[in-house]
């Protein structure tokens, strides 16, 4: 299971452990001493490091990081939460238990805007907690960016009635989609991220329609301007800001298939950020587009890329099961492999780096003291002993007639079904949304 945010990077190992590397330090920028790595307040970290306080003993199943904080949910069912809240409002330094209404619920997995933190329980309900900029929390009304709202709520609107499965947050808006295959959007609407066909702000779940009528969307991802959802047939609908920056129309207001390369390729796995996306097919490719600038291609070059390209080099030959693109102003991408091995790729050349006072920043990547100029703009191996473990949802890999969980992590998924209460012998068609099954077979 992967995360990657602007300043740093977090991965769940085989067995539960997570860690997380990456920028702290204070800098001239002011963008450390947030504690957002949950260990090493106020440092850099340069490679994959345990977190260990308050999460003692957990098997974390579902990790989100935003720019200043991060969020975990364990097997239990249980979520933690550190760094700084808002705007100079302090968190804890270590994961600690977020409790009042979300005690006695499970809670399958969490996602993390800049502000605000989103957790999706086995009920199929949405609850939101922290600041209510632009109505990202899907409450009554926008809120004020300087409120921090103590209470965890539970979003509303178009959801209510709905089991949803599935939900993504940027720093600006959210979108969730429902074991109906539904797409329901909420927040501020710049350049048609919303899938409304406008720019107009949403405070409450509104659905997305139009192409996606009658289609299944089983996940969603999302960063500040930009959506995208796969459906169950493995296509892949995009909206919002454009990544053609040679278009003089820089946005889409309405979903729009992805074809290039990816139109005969069944998607697996979407991963939007910044300034680019990265998609997995069913056979473990891994494509990527968008801007080059620092390399987060991972294409050899800073060149950008308009249409989807596939990721060669140290991926060649290996069957990429997840992929990270770093949300919020991030400039790096990584990505797991069936063998559970993690590659991290982008940030910019080191010396660049250092010009523009962000050296620090390139701890995010995980491969420790770096002077080399070439690394950067191709998939690395980040050097460590322990195997990664890769989010359950995106282990279906054919058409075949039963979910297959490979080899390399059965024992893992197995751990990650039972956490949310479902046997790990349950056979299911590998046309269902993987997050309804587990909720019908608790």
């Amino acid at each position: 299971m992967l995360a990657a945010a602007e300043h740093c990077t977090a991965a769940v190992a085989v067995g539960g452990a997570l860690y997380t590397w990456g920028h702290d330090s204070q800098d001239d920028h002011h963008q450390g001493r947030y504690g957002r790595l949950g260990h090493s307040y106020g440092h850099d970290v340069d490679v994959p490091t345990i977190v260990g306080d308050g999460l003692e003993g957990k098997c974390v199943v579902s990790v989100a990081v935003g720019r200043r904080h991060g969020a975990a949910v364990t097997s239990d069912g249980e979520v933690f939460t550190w760094g700084e809240y808002i705007y100079g409002n302090p968190g804890p330094d270590a994961p600690t238990l977020v409790r009042g209404v979300l005690e006695g619920k499970r809670i399958l997995s969490v996602s993390a805007g800049t502000d605000f933190t989103t957790a999706l329980t086995s009920g199929g309900e949405v609850y939101t907690w922290d600041c209510g900029k632009c109505g990202a929390p899907g409450s009554e009304g926008f809120g004020d960016i300087d409120d921090l709202a103590d209470s965890r709520t539970l979003v509303g609107g178009g959801l209510v009635g709905k089991r949803v499965v599935g939900v993504s947050a940027s720093d600006s808006h959210s979108v969730a989609v429902t074991a109906d295959g539904e797409v329901f959007s909420w927040g501020e609407g710049d350049s048609g991220c919303l899938g409304h066909g406008n720019e107009e702000d949403v405070l409450t779940p509104k659905q997305v329609e139009g192409i996606l009528t009658g289609l299944h969307v089983v996940t969603v991802a999302v960063d500040d301007m930009h959506t995208a959802v796969v459906t169950r047939e493995g296509r892949l609908f995009v909206w919002g800001a454009s990544y053609d920056f040679s278009l003089i129309s820089t946005r889409t207001l309405v979903p729009t298939l992805v074809g290039g390369a990816l139109a005969d390729k069944r998607v697996v796995g979407v991963s939007v950020g910044d300034s680019h996306m990265a998609a997995v097919t069913d056979a473990g490719e891994c494509y990527t587009w968008g801007s080059g600038e620092w390399g987060r291609l991972g294409h050899g070059d800073t060149e950008h890329r308009f249409t989807p390209t596939l990721v060669t080099g140290a991926l060649s030959g290996k069957r990429v099961v997840e992929v990270g693109a770093a949300a919020s102003g991030g400039l790096h991408t990584a990505a797991v492999t069936l063998e559970g091995d993690l590659y991290t790729w982008g940030g910019g050349e080191w010396r660049a780096a250092m010009e523009y006072g962000f050296y620090s920043d390139l701890c995010k990547l995980g491969h420790g003291p770096i002077d080399d100029e070439e690394w950067y703009n191709v998939p690395r191996l980040v050097s460590s002993r322990m195997k990664w473990s890769v989010d359950p949802r995106l282990l279906v890999w054919s058409r075949a007639t039963h979910l297959r969980f490979p080899r390399a992590f059965r024992d893992t998924v197995g751990a990650l079904i039972l956490a949310v209460n479902c046997t790990a012998s349950a056979v299911v068609s590998v046309d269902e949304n993987p997050w309804k099954i587990l909720f019908e077979t608790q």
